[in-house]
């Protein structure tokens, strides 16, 4: 995908996606850390992301994230940061009803 995704966390703007991949449900790309402390605290939860306790409680241990399409705003995606290695990032895109409702509800 040719776009630029801002990307914002718990009402934060941390950081932008670009040179975006998508294969399914599962996004990555390039990542532009802002330098914000909230960007500080966001990168050290997606490094480290804990499988084993986001197994136990998916909701409580995943870090969730809204993209915000800079050239179409409309386009809003929904994802959990699931890694984060120097530069690349990795997302997965929730798309169906009852999980947006779960991980993200009142949107």
């Amino acid at each position: 995908m040719d776009y630029t995704f801002n990307v914002n966390w718990q009402g934060n703007v941390v950081g932008a996606i670009t040179n975006l991949f998508q294969d399914m449900w599962y996004l990555s790309g390039d990542w532009e850390r802002f330098e914000t402390a909230e960007t500080e605290k966001f990168e050290q939860l997606v490094i480290n992301f804990n499988r084993e306790a986001f197994g136990k409680d998916p909701v409580a241990y995943s870090v969730k994230v809204i993209l915000f399409n800079i050239n179409h705003p409309e386009r809003r995606p929904y994802c959990l940061a699931t890694a984060l290695n120097e530069n690349k990032i990795s997302l997965r895109h929730i798309i169906a009803k009852d999980a947006l409702d779960k991980f993200f509800p009142g949107r």
